[in-house]
């Protein structure tokens, strides 16, 4: 095989390594990113990197409300009654 072109299964591999690479390591992959050099490897590993950090240039035009992490435990008790939260009080039957 000519080394100037890599199978589908070896940029996969190059761009799923860089994918993670940014995750992990995030100031390697800016290094890599900023080379000047091109080989196929390089390619695929900028383009998992730059895929990569697409989800984050996202998030950072949602709003605030959507922003937070939704999985984060509340201090509140779930079966707390709302309207006692807001200084209302309910009728007890």
């Amino acid at each position: 095989m000519d080394r100037a072109h890599l199978s589908e299964q070896e940029f996969a591999d190059y761009y799923n390594i860089g994918y993670g690479l940014n995750k992990m390591s995030p100031e390697i992959a800016e290094l890599i990113v900023s080379t000047q050099t091109r080989t196929p490897q390089l390619d695929a590993l900028k383009a998992g990197i730059e895929i990569s950090r697409e989800p984050e240039k996202e998030k950072s035009h949602l709003p605030d409300w959507l922003k937070k992490d939704w999985f984060k435990e509340d201090s509140r008790d779930m079966t707390q009654d709302k309207t006692k939260e807001k200084g209302q009080e309910r009728d007890e039957y």
